[in-house]
């Protein structure tokens, strides 16, 4: 990372914690709007890897700012706005999930252990246009062989650009695990593109 990729990370952390100070102490609408926009869509793109279906996830993320919102005055100053957006996003994901199973037993979820097969799609990992269909097929058939957690910490990674700390929060678990699953993503996913590519 350059120089001017950590002065505008530093810059980003910073803004979050300003703006999240103003919407716990003045009640400013202005911040919370902010804060709103900015993590609305990669919200959003996590989400969906987790749970794909759209309307549910949109609605988790209303759902999670509403309840920022209603309860701000007996929120504290954090050190990590980011993480903690995704982590409690994360469990009112979860949390909204269980309530439609409950609701709706009878209709399929396409949620389990293992998150959508798409998780990580080769669309977004992928930088250059110019690799070819067979090569993007054994890329998505690599991610395919990839269990849940391993999915989930790798699009958070190299998705949303998450540290291994903040992934750990996020996720639950400690940072020997991220290291641990990231360890086997990177494993899986080169075993099988040899595969791929000498079979």
């Amino acid at each position: 990372m350059s120089l001017w990729d950590n002065d505008m990370s530093k810059n980003n952390f910073l803004e979050d914690i300003n703006l999240w100070k103003r919407v716990i102490h003045d009640d400013s609408c202005d911040a919370f709007s902010a804060l709103f926009r900015k993590y609305y869509k990669p919200l959003l793109n996590y989400g969906l890897r987790l749970v794909p279906r759209k309307q549910l996830v949109k609605d988790s993320i209303q759902e999670l700012f509403f309840t920022i919102w209603d309860k701000r005055e007996r929120l504290s100053e954090i050190g990590n706005v980011r993480s903690y957006l995704y982590t409690s996003f994360r469990r009112t994901l979860f949390r909204q999930v269980e309530i439609l199973q409950t609701w709706q037993k009878r209709d399929e979820l396409y949620f389990s252990e293992t998150p959508n097969e798409d998780l990580l799609n080769t669309e977004q990992l992928l930088i250059t246009e110019e690799m070819n269909r067979e090569t993007k097929e054994n890329l998505q058939k690599a991610f395919d062989n990839l269990n849940g957690h391993q999915k989930e910490v790798a699009f958070l990674k190299f998705y949303s650009g998450l540290s291994n700390d903040e992934i750990g929060e996020i996720m639950g678990v400690k940072i020997e695990s991220v290291y641990n699953y990231m360890y086997r993503a990177i494993s899986t996913l080169k075993e099988n593109l040899e595969v791929s590519l000498t079979g």
